[in-house]
């Protein structure tokens, strides 16, 4: 007994033991493990050349004068110097006439441009691409959305072999119907080839349309070549600060990519970038001393960077709608804007009947208590619909919205009026038909949202206001004296 006891106890011991080192141990499975090296990321490089990268002119009236029925050809060889395929057009830039002193007719007018086949004696069989005029009108030349492949390579495209250059021979000819007008004008420009991404390259999902929406951008670096780039419709990438001594007009659709740097209005009286028809502004910079109208029928999308700011200086605003105009649409998407001249109040002024949008805005005047000011930092009057999202507006001692269209939406974001101007406090939200507010803080030294409707019979309590979740804050004593929320009772 004694031994079987024993036995038992040491088996008791020996459990024991074993539970203790399961408590601070876990179970042990089958593994196995593997490890995948050696991977790497390496973007493409995307690089073309014409002519080998020579300066030299490919037209020049050094040696050569034009006259009625005279032509010159010169060879243009494009290469693809990078690693991705591409897409490529040709292009008229910088073109400035250069007529002498008398002189006022347009020689583009009159200038044919053609390609030839290599070796060409005469213009037989040549291709008529259209006058210089109409080429520079239409953005490009020679070659519309020509392919090369990358350097070195060959692939198939549309059935046929492309390889990484491409020439051109290139015929400029005065027309023979040139009449005396002409005798001593001119004309300087550029040849510029742009380049974009072509879909050719498949990405992990067998997919080669992912870069389909691939754009032409052309460095810009000066303001004439600014205002001719825009003129025509091209997508801008800015290199260079720009200083504006006219005002610039935006008159086919392009994109203007900041990239960081500055468009300054030089003179009191240049003050706008007139868009007449779509114009999208992207990335960082400045636009300082003034601002940006939009035309009827057109449209403006501003899709800022954290640092991208509009600066204006003038009695009128950083961003508006044309005045009383129709169909112009305004999109912001982030970025600083403000209006820095003394009593100033308008930001954004829109009072055409398209739509507005702003999202992730800050806005703000530099007018800290005014004598009266009917406008507010942001007006808008007509549109379809108004959508205000996550916008902060610093209005000072003006009103921060004034709403006077029929759709208003205001979703998150801080509106303040914090100074009382000398006429008395105003509303910090003004409307006249209807709104819809949420998520949003009010800041007030008057009404904070003021149902303002002055048809009759005039109202006796607030009308067309759906709101949630708004958070009003009072700024001073006068305030004590005004409702959060309240109607006019003239």
């Amino acid at each position: 007994m004694k031994s079987t006891k024993k036995s038992l106890i040491a088996s008791g011991i020996s459990l024991a033991v074993s539970m203790a080192l399961m408590v601070g141990s876990t179970f042990a499975w089958f593994t196995d493990s593997v490890t995948n090296t050696g991977n790497k990321i390496q973007a493409g490089t995307l690089e073309i050349a014409l002519n080998d990268g020579t300066d030299t002119a490919l037209f020049s009236s050094e040696d050569f004068l034009w006259e009625p029925g005279r032509s010159q050809k010169a060879t243009a060889k494009v290469t693809n110097e990078g690693s991705l395929w591409l897409k490529y057009t040709m292009s008229f830039e910088n073109v400035k006439l250069d007529n002498a002193e008398g002189v006022d007719a347009d020689i583009t007018k009159v200038l044919d441009v053609y390609t030839v086949a290599a070796g060409a004696a005469n213009l037989t069989g040549a291709t008529k691409l259209g006058t210089m005029a109409e080429l520079m009108a239409a953005g490009s030349f020679a070659a519309k959305d020509a392919v090369l492949a990358p350097k070195g390579q060959t692939g198939t495209v549309n059935g046929a072999e492309v390889g990484d250059t491409q020439v051109f021979t290139i015929v400029i000819k005065m027309q023979e119907s040139a009449g005396n007008e002409y005798q001593g004008a001119g004309v300087s420009f550029d040849v510029s080839i742009l380049a974009a991404q072509y879909t050719y390259e498949k990405d992990g999902f067998d997919n080669d349309r992912y870069d389909a929406d691939a754009e032409y951008f052309v460095d810009i670096a000066s303001e004439e070549s600014l205002i001719s780039a825009l003129n025509a419709g091209y997508n801008v990438n800015l290199t260079a600060p720009i200083t504006l001594s006219k005002n610039l007009t935006v008159s086919a659709p392009a994109i203007l990519l900041m990239n960081g740097q500055n468009i300054t209005f030089e003179e009191a009286d240049v003050s706008w970038i007139n868009v007449s028809d779509s114009l999208t502004i992207e990335g960082n910079g400045k636009i300082i001393g003034g601002g940006i109208y939009v035309e009827s029928n057109a449209s403006l999308t501003i899709n800022a960077g954290d640092d991208f700011v509009i600066e204006s200086d003038n009695k009128s605003a950083a961003v508006i709608g044309t005045d009383f105009g129709v169909n112009s649409d305004i999109m912001i998407n982030g970025g600083t804007y403000k209006n820095t001249y003394p009593g100033g109040s308008l930001v954004i002024n829109d009072v055409s009947t398209g739509k507005i949008i702003i999202k992730k805005a800050k806005i703000s005047v530099t007018e800290t208590n005014p004598y009266y000011s009917s406008n507010a930092v942001i007006n808008i009057t007509r549109a379809k619909k108004a959508v205000l999202e996550n916008v902060t507006v610093d209005a000072k001692g003006y009103s921060a919205v004034y709403f006077g269209n029929d759709d208003a939406t205001i979703i998150g974001g801080e509106y303040k009026t914090t100074a009382v101007a000398s006429l008395g406090p105003v509303e910090t939200i003004e409307y006249v038909k209807s709104l819809n507010i949420s998520d949003a803080v009010i800041t007030r030294v008057g009404v904070g949202i003021l149902y303002s409707s002055f048809d009759w019979p005039l109202p006796e309590e607030i009308q067309g206001l759906t709101q949630s979740n708004v958070t009003f804050k009072i700024a001073g004593d006068v305030a004590d004296n005004f409702q959060d929320v309240d109607y006019n009772k003239i």
